[in-house]
């Protein structure tokens, strides 16, 4: 069951009255320029997609839940990221617990578990005030970090915009996601950047995820995970 009480009140509020005030009352936009493909995959990590992007020189991020990393395993090779599952009674900071336990490190980012969202102002200022630098849950839009009330929240959310082709198709089947372009070659013919894939290991079989590297690399973007994306783009704004 849903739990909508998914946060401290007195909490959020005490952490958005330490937030500095701006003077510009707008969101923070990524306007990028240069071509850059992230792949990201959901649930658990899977060996053979690892193994697979690491022969072939590429990179990827693995949403961990915190509930099957034991069961799953996962290379710590690996960039591994937090997927927070809103529908157990365990709130964030249980479940990084969890992760840090399991990992040996603190996740840096963060996908909500099947994208379970209430209101961007308090699920991104929640996961800042836990310590995540950056969420990728939401769809269709630039990377940006959000203005409340005059304070920016100190996360980006970076948006995905290619999921599980050709197995989610708002024309065959309804889900909690949907895909931005109705042909995935077309979002990288037409340079739109960064192309953010999430594709399901579960769903590996039945999904052109290999393609979306095979596209990458013929309109030459660069091939980067959350990691190294934040790093070179985030960080210092």
């Amino acid at each position: 069951m849903f739990n909508t009480n998914f946060f401290d009140g007195d909490k959020l509020i005490e952490y958005m009255k330490s937030l500095p005030i701006t003077d510009e009352p707008e969101n923070i936009y990524l306007n990028l320029k240069d071509p850059v493909a992230i792949m990201t995959h959901d649930d658990y990590f899977d060996r053979e997609m690892h193994e697979y992007e690491k022969e072939n020189g590429f990179t990827s991020t693995f949403f961990l839940l915190t509930s099957q990393i034991k069961e799953k395993g996962f290379d710590s090779s690996a960039d591994l990221q937090l997927h927070y599952d809103m529908s157990r009674k365990e709130w964030i900071e249980s479940q990084i617990k969890e992760f840090k336990t399991n990992v040996k490190k603190m996740p840096m980012f963060n996908r909500n578990h099947r994208v379970f969202w209430r209101e961007n102002h308090l699920d991104l200022a929640n996961l800042a005030m836990h310590g995540i630098k950056a969420d990728c849950s939401l769809l269709n839009s630039k990377p940006f970090k959000l203005c409340v009330q005059n304070r920016i929240l100190p996360i980006w959310e970076v948006p995905y915009t290619i999921v599980d082709e050709p197995y989610v198709d708002i024309t065959k089947n309804v889900y909690c996601t949907y895909n931005v372009s109705s042909r995935m070659e077309d979002a990288f013919a037409k340079g739109q950047t960064p192309l953010v894939a999430l594709f399901h290991p579960y769903l590996k079989d039945k999904t052109y995820w290999k393609k979306f590297f095979e596209y990458a690399e013929k309109y030459n973007y660069k091939i980067m995970n959350m990691s190294e994306f934040y790093e070179k783009y985030l960080k210092e704004i």
